[in-house]
């Protein structure tokens, strides 16, 4: 819901990669950016700042998407509502569609959000280069990896501080 600053919504079927480096997205009412069945993105080298909501969503049935954005700052939850529901806790990245492919988390910065600065569904018991080098601080939870009981994941190359819980797992 709302307005965010990018969308990328059925974007590239088939062409080339779109890039976006060297962005700041700041003050947004909603989220930074927003994936819907995209494909081929690399968002690169920029900063999403004072966001509500989600600095960066990925929804569903997208494939090839590269996040090294460095720095998401200041997500806030003001308009998010009740945290009842997975889908309601705002956060720095959220992937919690399992209809995504080959996505890239790598090598950002995530810093004072409202929950939680990574809402993800893991990959399942697999070695996996999709989530690498990330950190997290200054929020309530670092990785929140959103998985059934049964599921198992592997996490690492992540570092989290100043947090209540550096990594926690909700089952869905």
């Amino acid at each position: 819901s709302g307005i965010g600053a990018l969308n990328f919504e059925v974007a590239n079927n088939g062409a080339e990669t779109s890039v976006v480096k060297g962005v700041v997205i700041r003050d947004s009412l909603s989220y930074g950016i927003r994936f819907l069945q995209a494909k081929s993105v690399e968002i690169t080298k920029s900063a999403l700042i004072n966001v509500q909501q989600y600095g960066i969503i990925l929804s569903s049935n997208n494939e090839d998407i590269d996040i090294e954005v460095k720095f998401i700052g200041n997500i806030n939850a003001n308009s998010v509502g009740s945290v009842s529901k997975i889908g309601s806790i705002s956060a720095g990245i959220s992937l919690i569609d399992n209809t995504n492919s080959g996505i890239k988390i790598l090598s950002n910065i995530i810093s004072s959000c409202e929950h939680t600065c990574y809402l993800i569904i893991p990959p399942t018991c697999v070695e996996s280069n999709f989530f690498l080098n990330n950190i997290a601080h200054s929020s309530s939870v670092g990785y929140l990896a959103y998985t059934s009981t049964s599921d198992c994941f592997s996490l690492s190359d992540f570092v989290a501080y100043k947090t209540e819980l550096g990594v926690a797992a909700y089952s869905r």
